[in-house]
This record gives C-alpha cells, structure tokens and sequence, in this order.
C-alpha cells in the first residue's frame, strides 16, 4: 500500500482552485488540435496539468520543446487515476488527450518568487516555470504570452498557485 498522507487540516476560506484551473469567467480558447501525449522513454519529462506543452507536429504533445509553447495543460475530467494507491498526480498519461489553452486565464505555480506584473518564463529542457520582467532574458528558458496578474490570496512565495493570463 502507498503512503498516503492524511489529511490533518481544513481551509477556513474556498481556495482559488488548483494549477491548471481557469482563473475567471473570462473567454478561453482552446487550442484547435487534440494532441495526444506522446509516449514516454525512461527520463522524459512528463506532461502536468497546470504546465505547459509543445505540440510535435505529429499529432502529440511533449512537456518540452523548442521556441514558445503551444499553450497550458487545462485541469479536466477526463485524465483517468490509474492505481488508486498512487494518491493524486496531475500527470497526463502517454496516449491520452492533453486539453490544452492557448489563451486564457489560468492558475499555475511557479518554482521562483512570484512578483505580479511580471511574465511567465518556462524552461524548454525542464518545463520548471518561472517568472521576470518583460523582456529580461533568463537561462534556459522562453518568455510566453502569460503575465502573473494575482497571487490568489497567497503571499510571495516559491511555489505558490498564482493566476495568469495572457489577455490584454
């Protein structure tokens, strides 16, 4: 049996939602092709709700990839739990769909300190987020379409669910 921790605590107030959720009731458009997530070798990174993807080009999508990404994993229904000793994960199994937005309001975490105003950079060998003013160049990484416009409540912290958009 897995080890699955407990819960131990409540929230006294509804979270804004979890990575891969749309942030607000605005239009989102999903990107117009159904990839498939591509089948996994041994060190793959692994396609997350809440991250982004790149389509290949053969009808799959990869968690990373050249250039700008095709858009963001959105959280939906219909990504199966496979042993239910595994406890949540919010990875896309290889050859299942991935529903990917490609403009949208959408919540996500980033791994570096969250500042609002600035944009959303994403690692193309890693797909690790993170975020810097416009224009800055960090190593690594490309700067998408998507700025941080709410921290949802948190304080500025590495790791915290924070919403962006790509919107004007």
């Amino acid at each position: 049996m897995a080890n699955i921790p407990f819960q131990t605590s409540i929230n006294r107030t509804k979270p804004w939602g979890v990575a891969g959720d749309f942030m607000d009731a605005n239009h989102n458009h999903m990107y117009p092709l159904t990839l498939l997530v591509k089948e996994y070798e041994e060190d793959d990174v692994k396609v997350e709700v809440g991250k982004f993807a790149w389509d290949n080009g053969d009808g799959t999508c990869s968690a990373i990839g050249t250039g700008v990404p095709t858009g963001v994993v959105h959280r939906s229904l219909y990504i199966p739990i496979t042993s239910i000793n595994d406890g949540a994960t919010m990875i896309v199994p290889a050859r299942y769909p991935a529903p990917i937005a490609d403009k949208c309001s959408i919540l996500m975490k980033v791994s570096d300190v969250p500042t609002v105003g600035n944009k959303i950079f994403v690692n193309n060998t890693t797909g690790a987020i993170t975020n810097a003013a416009a224009g800055e160049s960090v190593l690594g990484a490309t700067e998408t379409s998507f700025k941080i416009v709410t921290l949802c409540d948190n304080e500025a912290a590495a790791g915290i669910t924070v919403g962006v958009t790509n919107w004007e």
